[in-house]
């Protein structure tokens, strides 16, 4: 609102600078210089000088003026309002997101702790017990190997065996139809003196 009755006063100087022919100081011509580097002060001033050379009424201008201010005021406060309310839904935002983060932040460090507490002891063990398995195994096919190779020459050695016994058995037989053969069925194996 300051700022709205120093652009009044400047301008009603330089309303009054020019109706009246007078010269501005430097104070007041450096202040309608600045504020002709502004848009707003542009307009403010490009309408206080139509004012003049229409040589309307000051009140006309100063009520142009204050409702130009008004609606501009409107606008920022219009614009505040509209930035309060983003800035409150993206804090909101923010708070949410952040919890999120915090959230996945504690599941990941949970997930870490399962598989350096429990998931990798646990495989670590598996592969231990997975190895000696197998060297078990190894072992179990080498015993299996060895005793099926001992059978296999325990077996030949029977089969030789029965085959020297089947022939041990059919030479008896033999020499016991050749005696009987010989003797007419009267032989005795009894030696006599």
């Amino acid at each position: 609102m300051a700022r709205s009755v120093v652009l009044v006063v400047c301008m009603l100087l330089l309303a009054f600078a020019s109706a009246s022919k007078t010269r501005l100081t430097s104070a007041q011509e450096k202040r309608i210089t600045e504020l002709r580097q502004s848009n707003l002060g542009e307009i403010m001033l490009t309408l206080a000088e139509l004012h003049m050379m229409s040589e309307g009424p000051v009140d006309e201008l100063n009520e142009a003026l204050e409702a130009l201010i008004e609606d501009i005021q409107e606008k920022i406060d219009d614009n505040d309002a509209s930035y309060n309310e983003r800035s409150l839904q993206n804090q909101s935002e923010v708070t949410r997101l952040e919890g999120l983060i915090s959230d996945t932040e504690v599941q990941i460090s949970n997930a870490n702790n399962i598989l350096e507490n429990i998931l990798y002891p646990a495989l670590e063990e598996l592969q231990s017990t997975l190895a000696s398995e197998n060297n078990s195994v190894d072992e179990n096919n080498e015993y299996v190997n060895t005793i099926t190779a001992q059978r296999e020459a325990d077996h030949e050695v029977y089969e030789t065996n029965v085959a020297e016994q089947n022939d041990a058995l059919s030479a008896i037989d033999e020499c016991l139809d050749i005696l009987g053969q010989l003797s007419g069925g009267n032989i005795s194996l009894i030696q006599t003196k």
